[in-house]
């Protein structure tokens, strides 16, 4: 079993050490081409989209709409003794947008369940109900904002990256062409063993399972490159990396 993991682990370096060879090869504009920008574009969306998201969540719409559903609230809320009136509002408001608040936790009898009961005409009472209904409309909005832009500037830039490599008319760009395909060639490498161990894996798993008598485990656990690829925790990586650049923007 030792002898075939390791001829199964030499079997994923030469694998890996290929595809980055032919990226390598190929240069980053035609990497880019082979691989597609868009889907490129859709994975750094996946990465930078969340990043996009809070930046315009914490400088531009958070402020914005919460402002705006206040001046609103201010206008055509009603306040009597009993508390506050919010049927008005929502008389006023298209049915459309109505049943959106409800599907997002603001409908009409949430908000009297958590405001109706205060009789006091303050505004930091106004302004906490302007929040609660902003809240979600300003999270949907910076969410498709984030992912569009997040698929969109990635594409261009590829687009405009791309088109400076083909000139070859810069040093740099020369030199990037090369880097820039080792980088792909490393990234699709992985991508790939990754894959092709989760399934080997999970067929041992079956195998296992059908017939305890089975030995192919042993394959995956007396390995390195093998059992290191399936036990690398490769999403949660992602995550814990989209996480920090979040939390630095």
């Amino acid at each position: 079993m030792l002898a075939i993991s390791i001829i199964i682990d030499i079997l994923f370096l030469s694998v890996f050490a290929l595809i980055v060879f032919f990226f390598t090869k190929f240069g980053l504009d035609r990497a880019l081409l082979r691989i597609g920008r868009k889907w490129l574009s859709l994975a750094c969306a996946l990465i930078i989209g969340p990043s996009i998201t809070n930046l315009l969540e914490r400088w531009f719409l958070t402020d914005g709409i919460t402002s705006a559903v206040h001046k609103s609230l201010v206008t055509v809320i009603d306040h009597n003794a009993n508390g506050y009136n919010l049927k008005e509002l929502f008389e006023q408001l298209p049915q459309g947008f109505v049943k959106f608040l409800d599907g997002l936790g603001a409908s009409l009898s949430a908000l009297e369940a958590e405001f109706g009961s205060y009789t006091e005409a303050g505004d930091e009472i106004i302004f906490a109900m302007a929040e609660r209904i902003a809240t979600p409309c300003v999270n949907l909005i910076s969410s498709i904002i984030g992912m569009v832009l997040g698929f969109v500037i990635p594409w261009l830039f590829m687009k405009w990256l791309t088109y400076e490599i083909e000139k070859d008319e810069i040093p740099f760009f020369r030199v990037l062409d090369r880097i820039g395909g080792f980088l792909v060639g490393a990234a699709a490498g992985y991508t790939v063993l990754l894959g092709v161990c989760l399934l080997v894996r999970t067929i041992f798993q079956i195998a296992v399972a059908i017939d305890a008598s089975v030995t192919v485990m042993d394959i995956y656990y007396n390995s390195f490159i093998f059992r290191f690829i399936g036990e690398f925790d490769t999403i949660g990586m992602i995550k814990r990396l989209i996480q920090a650049i979040s939390d630095m923007l």
